[in-house]
């Protein structure tokens, strides 16, 4: 029990880790590097219009991983959980 909580704490540690540097770099960077691509094509319409089609993808990316369930509501250290587990079965 307590190697599952402190499996499943790693991994949603994990998880937390990735979306929230995943979103922060889809917000800055890429809108950047974007941004950046739309003034060297500005002249050409078909680069353009494939580049407002990317911005759509990244923005729908973005509401779809702003649309995962709130963590910061569910935050549980389960390694606290684990060890308390730990020392019940220790004195059982």
């Amino acid at each position: 029990l307590t190697y599952s909580l402190y499996n499943a704490n790693h991994t949603l540690g994990g998880v937390d880790s990735l979306v929230t540097g995943t979103m922060g770099n889809m917000r800055t960077g890429l809108h950047q590097h974007l941004a950046r691509l739309d003034e060297i094509f500005a002249t050409r319409g078909d680069y353009v219009q494939t580049l407002q089609f990317m911005q759509q993808m990244v923005d729908n990316v973005i509401k779809q991983l702003l649309g995962l369930p709130d963590w910061d509501g569910a935050k549980v250290d389960l390694a606290t959980i684990a060890d308390q587990a730990a020392s019940i079965e220790y004195y059982r």
